[in-house]
C-alpha cells in the first residue's frame, strides 16, 4: 500500500540491514540486520518476501519482515542482483557473471538457468507468467515468453551497461542504463530506439505510471540533496520513493 515500504541498505563494510516505513516514508526503522550486504527485495504481500544480496545469499520472510531465512547461501564472490516473483512460488534471481537462478517452490530450492551469458545481469522483471525481460552489462537484453523455460538474446544495438527493463505491454518495453542511455522496442525487441533525453546519467531505473506520452518528453525532477539515486518505486501520481547513497531516502507525497 502507500504507506508500507521497504528498502535494503549496507549499515557497515560487511553487514547489511532492511528498512521498513509504515507511514509513507516519513520515517523508516531499521527491521532487521543482516550479515551479507543486500542489493534488492521483494515482497508479493505484507507476510511473504524475499531478499538477495552478496556471497550469492537469498533471504526470505513469511512474517512480514520481523524474521528472515536463510534460503540460499553460493560463493564468496557471487553478487546476486536483482529478484521477482510472479507469485508465491515461482520466483527469478539474476546476478554477476550471467548467474540466473528459478524457484518453484517458493524459495527452498533454486536452480540455475544456462543463458550462455557471462556478463553481469543487473535486473529481471516479469510482465505476467509468461513474458520476462532481464538487462545487463555489455547492452545484454534477455527476453522470456514461456515463462523462463527459453530465453532469447535480442541485440539492443549498444554496449553500455543496462540496468532496469520496464515493460508496459508485451511488445512496449523500455530499458535504462549508463550515460543516460534509454532504449525503447514496440516490436518485442526486434528493433530497439534510442531515445533522446539530453542527460548523460547514470540510470539506474525506469517506471511507468502512463504511457500516453510514449516516452517522448522527459524532465528532471529535482530532489533535496545531489546524492546518486539507485532505486525508485512508483505508487500512483503523487506518491513514489527512491532510494540512494549514504542511506538517503526521498519520497514525494
Amino acid at each position: 500500500d502507500e504507506k508500507t515500504g521497504w528498502c535494503v541498505s549496507d549499515i557497515n563494510e560487511i553487514a547489511g540491514a532492511f528498512l521498513k516505513t509504515t507511514d509513507g516514508g516519513q520515517n523508516w526503522q531499521i527491521a532487521s540486520n543482516a550479515q551479507e550486504f543486500l542489493s534488492d527485495i521483494d515482497f508479493i504481500n505484507k507476510d511473504l518476501g524475499w531478499a538477495v544480496g552478496f556471497n550469492g545469499t537469498i533471504k526470505g520472510s513469511t512474517d512480514g519482515g520481523i524474521n528472515w531465512d536463510n534460503l540460499r547461501i553460493g560463493e564468496e564472490d557471487e553478487a546476486l542482483n536483482s529478484l521477482y516473483f510472479i507469485d508465491s512460488m515461482r520466483g527469478w534471481v539474476v546476478g554477476s557473471s550471467g548467474q540466473i537462478l528459478k524457484t518453484i517452490d517458493g524459495g527452498k530450492e533454486w536452480q540455475k538457468v544456462d543463458t550462455k551469458v557471462i556478463d553481469d545481469l543487473w535486473r529481471v522483471r516479469f510482465l505476467n507468467e509468461k513474458e520476462g525481460w532481464i538487462v545487463g552489462e555489455e547492452g545484454i537484453i534477455l527476453n522470456t515468453s514461456d515463462g523462463g523455460q527459453t530465453w532469447q538474446r535480442l541485440e539492443s544495438g549498444s554496449d553500455a551497461a543496462l540496468f532496469d527493463v520496464w515493460p508496459i505491454d508485451a511488445n512496449n518495453v523500455w530499458v535504462a542504463g549508463l550515460g543516460g542511455s534509454l532504449f525503447n522496442t514496440l516490436d518485442k525487441g526486434i528493433t530497439w530506439q534510442k531515445q533522446t533525453t539530453n542527460f548523460n546519467n547514470l540510470f539506474r531505473s525506469i517506471q511507468f505510471l502512463d504511457a500516453s506520452d510514449g516516452g517522448k518528453t522527459w524532465e528532471q525532477v529535482p530532489v533535496p540533496r545531489k546524492y546518486d539515486l539507485t532505486g525508485l518505486k512508483v505508487i500512483s501520481s503523487e506518491s513514489a520513493w527512491a532510494v540512494g547513497r549514504r542511506g538517503y531516502i526521498v519520497s514525494k507525497h
